[in-house]
């Protein structure tokens, strides 16, 4: 598992992270930014499981530079399956790898004043999701 931080917020479309070529990233790759929130306990055993991470987004490489990579949010995955003719018509419209029609929950307050504890930041942990 690849672990890296935010260090850059473009908008609410982009992203930037410190985990680029040198770290195995690359265009396609998934990543997901987590926030730690509680430690979770077995209630039989009363052994720590360790700490449950809220998933804030899950994103897409979509250029991977040496030291850094540009992140977009994946598209959201239709409720119903597809065919395959389906999806490449919907992919050589322009719509992944990243899509600007889903936005990010991203922390305002860097951009124009607004938080709240479940927003993109800088400084959040990124992982990788294979």
């Amino acid at each position: 598992m690849v672990t890296g931080r935010i260090v850059r917020i473009i908008d609410e479309y982009t992203l930037v992270a410190d985990i680029g070529l040198e770290h195995g990233a690359a265009v396609g790759d998934e990543y997901v930014v987590v926030q730690p929130v509680e430690p979770v306990v077995d209630p039989e055993t009363r052994t720590e499981l360790g700490v449950w991470e809220m998933v804030k987004a899950r994103l897409v490489v979509v250029h991977a530079q040496e030291r850094l990579s540009t992140l977009m949010p994946l598209p959201e995955r239709p409720a119903h399956a597809t065919v395959l003719s389906e999806r490449m018509a919907w992919n050589s419209q322009g719509a992944p790898i990243g899509s600007r029609d889903v936005a990010l929950p991203v922390d305002r307050s860097q951009m124009a004043g607004r938080r709240r504890t479940d927003l993109i930041r800088v400084g959040d942990t990124v992982k990788s999701v294979h």
